[in-house]
């Protein structure tokens, strides 16, 4: 993918502030230490359906934080889902426990996949507020090209978190596609997107679980996970084999 001029930028915008936001959402908990003490934690998502339900997909180790809190006997008493698309201020309240999080987040294979299955409650306000997920003929795809690469999340610059206001503003950052794999420390053990920042962009901190979107000849699907990032570098398993997964943990389930 070539450098993205300026009315690209301008036509991903129009897209993302359009289109994409509808799938997007940012997952705020917040937990209870021991000694009282008051932990936030924010991290992006996207909507997705499969089997006719409706999953808040994100980073493994996202959702590998919080439970590990969870495990421990410390209370998740604030959780929300954030799902406005630029100032965040219409939250729709879950149970951490009852929502039962699923995820593998494995570093020396860079499996980092976490997921909420939806009740039918949390479901039907999401719709009310012009929310809808990326179903199967969005995600369930073999694409390896495409016209252009954006991951969109909330950074945590763009985040303010206090005891009486939660503010963030969600944003895109175009990728240019990485098609060598580069060193890494770890030997991956699904099929990975690499993507390169655009000069001038620092840290995108907090866009872990973010959704990258690729887009073809005006035909948008979710292609990866952002993960990680080193200096301009994004790591990113793709969506497919996190689907494969969540079908076996729909199984076990249900």
């Amino acid at each position: 993918m070539a450098q993205v001029s300026e009315a690209e930028l301008r036509r991903m915008e129009e897209i993302m502030r359009s289109t994409l936001h509808r799938h997007f959402v940012a997952i705020y908990v917040e937990i209870t230490g021991d000694n009282g003490k008051v932990m936030r934690s924010v991290f992006s998502g996207f909507l997705m359906s499969l089997n006719g339900r409706w999953i808040v997909g994100g980073a493994g180790h996202c959702f590998d934080r919080v439970q590990y809190h969870v495990d421990r006997g410390r209370k998740a008493k604030r959780c929300y889902l954030f799902y406005s698309p630029a100032r965040v201020s219409q939250p729709v309240a879950f149970d951490w426990e009852r929502q039962r999080p699923w995820f593998r987040f494995e570093q020396v294979t860079g499996i980092d996949y976490g997921a909420l299955f939806l009740d039918d409650q949390i479901r039907g306000t999401l719709q009310a507020g012009d929310k809808y997920p990326l179903d199967e003929s969005l995600w369930d795809r073999t694409d390896s090209d495409a016209d252009w690469y954006v991951v969109y999340g909330v950074p945590e610059s763009r985040t303010e978190l206090t005891e009486t206001a939660i503010e963030m503003t969600t944003m895109f950052y175009p990728l240019e596609a990485v098609t060598e794999t580069p060193d890494l420390s770890y030997e991956p053990k699904v099929k990975t997107f690499f993507g390169r920042l655009r000069p001038g962009v620092g840290s995108v901190v907090g866009v872990s679980g973010g959704p990258i979107f690729a887009n073809r000849k005006a035909q948008y699907w979710l292609h990866a996970v952002q993960s990680w990032q080193r200096g301009k570098l994004i790591g990113a398993p793709l969506v497919r084999p996190m689907g494969l997964m969540l079908r076996e943990e729909i199984a076990r389930r249900w």
